[in-house]
């Protein structure tokens, strides 16, 4: 049984239920920002974070198209140590696309050097009931849905 909650929100209305959720266990982090945690079509996309051996920094994106996607850059301020106790984040703004992108802002672009690794929780609450969320891992060359499914990156060569 799915918790509900009937909300009515600037631009949320209706009942906002957790549509998907994907737990992800031992994930390495690299400097470049090669994983990625999206939810698409998310009212509340939230991030649930155990750095368990590095750090990592987190990038934040929210939109309705790759142009929207790119000017939302939001850079949260602290890094995230793996010290530190779980942390939580959520992002919620009238936006189909939400990401949080893990990697280290002070090293070259071009860099696959791990940095670190955790355990990450995705859940995405959703008046819509086609909400759902991925982990994109260019490293890999894959795309990991909640099902299981681990779909291929077309043109793409593992790290």
């Amino acid at each position: 049984m799915l918790a509900t909650a009937n909300v009515s929100a600037d631009f949320i209305s209706g009942d906002m239920t957790l549509r998907d959720a994907i737990y992800l266990y031992d994930q390495d982090v690299d400097a470049r920002g090669s994983k990625v945690l999206a939810g698409r079509n998310c009212d509340v996309f939230q991030l649930v974070l155990d750095v368990t051996s590095g750090y990592t920094d987190l990038i934040m994106y929210q939109g309705n198209n790759q142009t929207e996607v790119s000017a939302s850059t939001l850079v949260y301020p602290d890094r995230i140590y793996n010290n530190a106790a779980m942390f939580s984040y959520a992002l919620y703004q009238n936006k189909s696309d939400k990401f949080f992108r893990f990697d280290d802002k002070t090293q070259p672009v071009s860099s696959y050097q791990q940095i670190g690794t955790g355990t990450i929780f995705g859940y995405c609450y959703s008046t819509k009931p086609d909400a759902f969320v991925y982990f994109y891992e260019e490293d890999k060359c894959t795309v990991k849905y909640s099902d299981g499914y681990v779909a291929a990156l077309p043109n793409c060569t593992p790290k």
